[in-house]
């Protein structure tokens, strides 16, 4: 019963900004109605990422020529009903791995016909690897979870994951250029994107910390005519409200936020780096940016919160060094 009421429990960053709100609302005598706290992403649906990768077929009489080159096993395997049947990540691997064996039998042939056919094979092949690669990307079950996961919000101490993730997405970033690739390398990526879906907490909890602090500030400007401090009672309110924004704001919110920018700032490179990326489709891209745009709206929010409470420290002559 204690385990599951633990689990239960609401995210750090939630409580403190519900809290801060509460305490705010009941200074002024407000009662507002609650905000939404499930922020939910939209992945685009599968119709939007499908990739069409051009099918390259081989007759027998040729495919039977490969049989002193280790190509051909690839070739049988992938031909088998379970081949057929790949995982995004399996594919892509299989691919490279078909581009080196192609490679390989070009180099041991002496038939001119085979030769041409062999190049000709190689060269479709080099061709639709970033649209395999782009597949991989959008369409692998753990990047769709890395990126639009809807249970978790950013949490302190969150950095200490942020070195392996960005390392992960990078080497991801980086296959589809690469001539050998290792499915063990790959998988442990994207596991360790599917593990800690950093992207989806990062924009989930900005767009949470936006939505409260720009209600906030509203309230606040709504309320400032009547907090002039030119009464004892004025006074003491706008007392109440700096040790509010102390203890909550500056002590809670703003920590979490720094952290929160930070591990933003590293990621940003990536992010930047998908959508470079041709073959990616438009769908996909424009979450990535739509989310990453987001975060331009979050520090704007944040920067209009503060201004909100400098001018009503300014108007009572209220140094933040007397906030106690």
């Amino acid at each position: 019963m204690i385990f599951g009421l633990l689990g239960c429990s609401s995210p750090a960053v939630l409580t403190d900004l519900q809290e801060y709100r509460s305490r705010i609302t009941n200074v002024l005598d407000l009662s507002l109605d609650d905000l939404e706290t499930n922020i939910t992403l939209y992945f685009p649906n599968s119709n939007e990422l499908k990739v069409s990768v051009p099918e390259t077929t081989i007759n027998l009489r040729d495919f039977y020529a490969l049989n002193n080159c280790h190509v051909s096993t690839l070739i049988a395997q992938r031909n088998t009903a379970l081949g057929k049947v790949q995982l995004p990540s399996t594919r892509f691997v299989y691919e490279k791995k078909l581009i080196a064996g192609l490679q390989h039998c070009l180099s041991l042939s002496s038939d001119k016909k085979q030769q041409q056919q062999l190049s000709s094979w190689l060269e479709l092949k080099r061709q639709s690897i970033p649209l395999v690669w782009a597949s991989l990307m959008q369409n692998s079950s753990e990047m769709k979870k890395t990126m639009s996961d809807n249970q978790l919000l950013f949490s302190e101490n969150e950095s200490s994951a942020s070195q392996g993730y960005r390392q992960s997405l990078a080497y991801l970033l980086e296959i589809h250029s690469q001539s050998q690739v290792d499915i063990k390398n790959v998988e442990e990526a994207l596991n360790t994107l599917r593990q800690n879906p950093q992207l989806a907490k990062i924009w989930r909890t900005q767009q949470l910390i936006t939505q409260h602090l720009k209600s906030l500030t509203s309230e606040l400007q709504t309320a400032a005519p009547t907090l002039q401090c030119h009464t004892p009672e004025s006074r003491q309110k706008v007392g109440y409200l700096a040790n509010v924004f102390r203890l909550f704001f500056v002590e809670r919110i703003q920590p979490l936020a720094s952290e929160l920018n930070q591990v933003t700032y590293q990621l940003t490179p990536h992010l930047e780096a998908l959508q470079q990326h041709s073959e990616l489709s438009p769908a996909f891209k424009h979450f990535v940016r739509q989310n990453q745009q987001a975060f331009a709206g979050y520090q704007q929010a944040m920067q209009e919160h503060v201004a909100q409470w400098q001018n009503l420290f300014k108007q009572c002559g209220i140094s933040p060094m007397d906030i106690h």
